[in-house]
C-alpha cells in the first residue's frame, strides 16, 4: 500500500511539472487538455490553478472559465476568492457587465477580507467603466446623444440591460418617457422588470400599462416594490441559504442565483404559493438537481410554480 501511495504521489508531482513546463511555454490549448486529466485525479494547488485560468484567458474561453468557477464554489473546492474573481473578470470580458456589478453588490455585503474587497471593486469599475462605453458606443451608432435617437426595438437584449444598468447607476432620468413607451412592445420579461425598477428609481409617477408573458398589466410606478423587497429576495432566501449553510454550503451560491433570477424573471408579480411554503419547495428543488434525498415535504402547488418559472425561462434564453 505504501509503495502505492508513494507511486501515486510521484505522478502526481510529474505531472504538475508537466503542466508548469507546458504554462512556461505558452502551449495553452496543451495545458488546458492536461488540466482537465489531471482535476480527474486530484485537487491542484492554487499555482496550477491560476495558471489553468490564465490558460484559458489567453485562448479566451471565457465561458469555461465561467462554468469552472461556478463549478468548483458548487463543490466547496479551491480558494473561493481565486473563483470569484476570475468569474467576474470573465463576466466582464463577455461584457455581461450587469451581472458583474450585482455579483459584487451582493458580495459587498458580505463578511469580507479587505484584499477580496478591493479584487472586487476593482471588477465592479471596469464594469462600470464597460456599460459607460457601451453606451457611448450606443450613441454613436445611432449618431446622437439626443434622448430621442435611443430605439430601444433596435437593441439586443444585452445591449438594453447594460443601457439601462448604466443610465439607472448614473442616475440619468431623461429617458424615463422612452422606457414607457418601450413597456408597450414585447421585450424579455428581464428587460421589462429593469425597465419598471429604472421608472421607479427615476420618481416616475402614474399608472402604466406593460407587456409581459404576452399579457399586458396595468401598474402604479410610485407603489411598485424594490427588487429586494420581493417576497422570493426578502423572506425565502434567506430561509433557502440558512439551511443550506448548515447541510450544503457548497450550494449557497446556487441558490441565490436562482432564486435571484427567478424574482428578477416574474418582478412585480409575486408568486401565488405562500413564501413559507416556497422555501421548502426550493430545498426540495435543489436537493432533486443532485439526486439527494432532504426531509422536506413539499408543497406541490409551490413545487409546480418553481417548475414553471424554469420552464419559461428556459423558453425565453
Amino acid at each position: 500500500m505504501n509503495d502505492k501511495i508513494s507511486s501515486h504521489y510521484r505522478f502526481i508531482k510529474k505531472a504538475e511539472k508537466d503542466l508548469v513546463q507546458m504554462f512556461k511555454e505558452g502551449a495553452s490549448a496543451d495545458f488546458i487538455k492536461r488540466y482537465t486529466s489531471f482535476l480527474k485525479i486530484t485537487d491542484p494547488d492554487i499555482r496550477i490553478e491560476e495558471m489553468y485560468y490564465e490558460s484559458l484567458d489567453d485562448v479566451q474561453d471565457y465561458q469555461t472559465i465561467i462554468d469552472y468557477a461556478l463549478g468548483m464554489m458548487n463543490d466547496g473546492r479551491g480558494d473561493y476568492q481565486l473563483h470569484m474573481i476570475e468569474l467576474l473578470g470573465a463576466l466582464n470580458k463577455l461584457e455581461r457587465y450587469y451581472d458583474v456589478i450585482s455579483f459584487a453588490d451582493q458580495l459587498m455585503e458580505e463578511n469580507i477580507s479587505q484584499g477580496f474587497r478591493i479584487d472586487i471593486a476593482n471588477e465592479r469599475h471596469k464594469a462600470k467603466l464597460g456599460l459607460e462605453n457601451a453606451v457611448l458606443k450606443h450613441t454613436e451608432q445611432y449618431g446622437s446623444e439626443e434622448v430621442e435617437d435611443v430605439q430601444f426595438d433596435e437593441m439586443s437584449k444585452e445591449e438594453t440591460l447594460q443601457f439601462l444598468a448604466y443610465i439607472s447607476e448614473q442616475n440619468d432620468t431623461r429617458y424615463a418617457e422612452k422606457v414607457v413607451e418601450a413597456l408597450n412592445r414585447d421585450h424579455s420579461p428581464e428587460v421589462t422588470t429593469f425597465m419598471l425598477l429604472y421608472l421607479k428609481d427615476a420618481g416616475f409617477t402614474g399608472g402604466i400599462d406593460y407587456r409581459k408573458f404576452n399579457t399586458v398589466e396595468s401598474v402604479v410606478i410610485e407603489k411598485l416594490p424594490v427588487l429586494e423587497e420581493m417576497d422570493l429576495i426578502k423572506v425565502v432566501l434567506p430561509k433557502v441559504t440558512g439551511k443550506l449553510e448548515k447541510t450544503a454550503p457548497e450550494m449557497v451560491e446556487e441558490v441565490k442565483m436562482l432564486v435571484m433570477g427567478h424574482a428578477i424573471y416574474s418582478y412585480p408579480k409575486e408568486s401565488p404559493v405562500d413564501a413559507a411554503y416556497l422555501a421548502d419547495a426550493y430545498l426540495a428543488y435543489l436537493y432533486s438537481l443532485i439526486n439527494l434525498d432532504i426531509d422536506v415535504e413539499a408543497d406541490e402547488k409551490a413545487m409546480e410554480w418553481i417548475y414553471s418559472i424554469e420552464k419559461e425561462m428556459n423558453q425565453h434564453n
